[in-house]
């Protein structure tokens, strides 16, 4: 049986520090995340890009994170396989056409070319391929983006601030994606605005100052939806 069907895609952290030299990150995180969206909210500098990069095993920390039931620090290699992480900004070189960046990160993720351009035509970018990044709307980039992280179809999605700097046409069209996804993957969304996040989040969780604050939506909550 293979890693995505033995633990339901479940992320368990325990006691979660990290560190810069003297100044404490991320304080003793406890959370558990199973197949769900899952909104994190905090302002700028709380942590919460720090922890998604200790989630992607590419940060040193303190305490435990287990991936699918195997511990992240002993198989790095085999849970990154299971993770699309989309940035905030995704460094595309902006004379590359689309279809260059499809081949390229096919080959550095040793997927077919069919699967990836399977994936471009569910975001709606197989029309696109001849295009230069930099003639893209910023709504466009960022759905290349997301497409190019989940051509190898991964169990875990973490996203950081998807949204920043979309204007609300392409924020709702990245939204929507996510909230596709509900059911269907564990999905980390990285946000400092409350009302994108509860629109597509099962649950949400909130840092402040390195600490995780809020356990559930419950306790951070709209009177009125962001989207109808």
């Amino acid at each position: 049986m293979g890693i995505k069907s033995r633990y339901e895609f479940m992320i368990e952290i325990s006691h979660l520090y990290k560190s810069y030299g003297p100044h404490e990150v991320l304080k003793d995180i406890t959370v558990t995340f199973d197949k769900q969206v899952v909104g994190i909210l905090g302002a700028n500098g709380s942590g919460k890009t720090t922890l998604l990069k200790c989630i992607l095993g590419i940060l040193d920390y303190e305490g435990s994170i287990e991936v699918h039931g195997l511990n992240l620090k002993d198989h790095a290699q085999e849970i990154k396989k299971t993770m699309g992480y989309i940035p905030q900004y995704l460094p595309l070189w902006a004379e590359m056409r689309v279809q260059e960046a499809v081949h390229f990160f096919a080959r550095l993720r040793n997927v077919n070319l069919k699967q990836a351009y399977t994936v471009l035509e569910e975001f709606g970018l197989a029309a696109h391929v001849s295009k230069k990044i930099h003639m893209l709307s910023g709504g466009m980039r960022q759905k290349l983006s997301i497409a190019l992280s989940l051509m190898t179809d991964p169990s875990i999605v973490l996203l950081d601030e998807p949204t920043a700097n979309l204007d609300a046409w392409a924020t709702r069209e990245i939204l929507s994606i996510i909230k596709g996804w509900r059911g269907k993957k564990t999905v980390l969304l990285s946000s400092h605005r409350l009302e994108e996040v509860q629109w597509v989040s099962d649950h949400l969780i909130q840092i402040q100052d390195g600490r995780l604050v809020a356990p559930s939506v419950e306790s951070i909550s709209l009177k009125e939806p962001f989207y109808a």
